[in-house]
């Protein structure tokens, strides 16, 4: 198939964008983004992030509090007193935590959108953008250190190892850029698909975990670059990988888009088992403790299972929701935002009793 049109089917699956040319900017539909600190719960939706506590569900904040021109769905990346994200207007920028009013910096050099959530490690923001470049931003003043540009739009969430900033790539590839330069290793660790599934970093093994629309996972040495194992289990061909494993009780636990849920030994590879086809699946498991998961399904179905695969509560649905977002798990509840339902976010007790804690949904000013 030919690359350019691999890369139109992916932007047009992973982000659902309904785009349209006009003099005021992007018009777009896209999946909510989750972020959360020890207190509070952040929406990027559209126009608006949402400031929400979270053992209520009520609104502290929405930034902007006017009509300024914004369009975001890039979850927030959060710190004691700031919180930075990049919008669909091409802008990256660093806000007040408490006083939102306060704008820190904005870096405006990008030609394309921010699609995900960036990452910071030693004063450099290193921020995957659409425009096919990954930018290294000074944490402190917004400029630019580096750029590092490539053949295709970048969309997943950066993680930093020992300096390097791990990327994956819709150009069949995993990289590693220096830090402070933006520099690539000489070699690359080549995969069979687009990758838009962020990596999943072990420190004890010193691994990255990562799956690709290539039908494949696989785990690769974080400093060597070099493949460590790849999946060879009972599921003969994957579908593809869009979300990171999770790790529970020394099993590593991933997913693919028709919801096979493969448990495997982190070290070898080796299968422990698996859950076949649950249903579509986009969005990726959520650890509940040390021991327990929850599935969103794409229908709105939510279903929770142990590590012996034992299910934790009777399935339930939020109806007209369809789900794409990881959920978000605290230490009291796990949080659903559903696109189409009644409310934007549902709020659950991690001891589920087929209530919600709470909802929430913008109200109209």
């Amino acid at each position: 198939m030919n690359k350019k049109y691999l890369k139109v089917i992916i932007l047009s699956l992973l982000s659902l964008i309904l785009l349209a040319g006009c003099a005021t900017g992007p018009r777009a539909e896209s999946t909510t983004g989750l972020a959360a600190n020890e207190s509070h719960l952040f929406v990027s939706l559209a126009n608006k992030i949402y400031k929400v506590e979270l053992e209520t569900g009520l609104e502290i904040w929405r930034y902007p509090s006017d009509n300024s021109r914004m369009m975001v769905y890039a979850p927030v990346l959060l710190n004691d007193e700031y919180f930075t994200y990049g919008d669909l207007y091409n802008t990256l920028q660093r806000v007040n935590l408490e006083t939102p009013t306060q704008k820190v910096w904005e870096f405006k050099e990008a030609k394309g959108w921010y699609q995900t959530k960036v990452a910071e490690s030693d004063g450099v923001i290193v921020a995957p953008n659409t425009d096919r470049n990954v930018y290294g931003v000074n944490a402190k003043d917004g400029t630019l250190l580096w750029t590092h540009e490539d053949k295709f739009a970048f969309l997943a969430e950066p993680v930093i190892v020992d300096g390097k900033a791990i990327i994956s790539s819709q150009n069949h590839e995993i990289l590693w850029l220096d830090l402070k330069t933006g520099k690539p290793e000489e070699k690359s660790f080549a995969m069979k698909g687009a990758v838009i599934s962020a990596p999943y970093y072990d420190e004890t093994l010193g691994y990255i975990f990562v799956g690709s629309l290539g039908h494949e996972f696989v785990a690769i040495d974080a400093k060597t670059q070099k493949e460590v194992w790849r999946y060879e289990g009972s599921i003969l061909k994957l579908s593809g990988i869009w979300a990171p494993p999770i790790m529970l009780q020394g099993q590593l636990i991933f997913n693919d888009d028709l919801g096979n849920i493969i448990s495997v030994d982190p070290k070898t590879g080796a299968e422990n088992w698996i859950i076949a086809e649950q249903g579509k699946m986009l969005a990726g498991l959520a650890a509940i403790g040390e021991d327990a998961f929850i599935v969103a399904l794409e229908d709105g179905t939510i279903r929770g299972f142990d590590v012996n695969r034992k299910p934790l509560f009777p399935e339930f649905d939020i109806p007209k929701g369809k789900i794409y977002t990881t959920p978000l798990v605290t230490d009291e509840m796990f949080i659903i935002a559903p696109m189409g339902a009644e409310f934007l976010v549902y709020a659950y007790p991690i001891e589920y009793t087929g209530m919600t804690k709470w909802v929430y949904k913008p109200a109209k000013k």
